[in-house]
């Protein structure tokens, strides 16, 4: 399938330890190096927004072939690129989307629990 071998742009909060532990989820999970990802407050993200503020999306923001898709969209545009397609396609979009904004509106307290569960691999000094 010619889906799984494009290259997808996402941009992402790198304010957001969830959003950010979810980016190195999927880079996990890219072993062919698809996913280009893109700091919100970085240079390419701002040129590739023209002037729009990340926030006016309240969402990460995913590129690929020329579309621009949010929320549940680009949720299921990840899951093509991976191959999961069918998986996001079970739900309706409607759903999808909903899921992701309440996820996304809880995303700090998300940070917060998936920190408090991990141990800190830093060294103190």
């Amino acid at each position: 399938m010619k889906t799984n071998r494009k290259r997808i742009e996402i941009i992402y909060d790198d304010d957001c330890p969830f959003c950010v532990r979810s980016a190195a989820l999927l880079r996990q999970l890219d072993r062919k190096g698809r996913f280009v990802f893109l700091k919100e407050s970085g240079a390419d993200a701002r040129r590739l927004l023209k002037g729009q503020s990340f926030e006016d999306f309240n969402s990460m923001v995913v590129i690929y072939e020329g579309q621009w898709y949010r929320k549940g969209r680009a949720v299921r545009q990840i899951g093509r690129v991976l191959g999961l397609g069918w998986a996001a396609d079970l739900l309706p979009l409607a759903v999808l989307d909903f899921v992701y904004q309440f996820i996304a509106n809880r995303r700090f307290v998300f940070s917060k629990l998936l920190l408090a569960t991990q141990k800190c691999s830093c060294s103190k000094g």
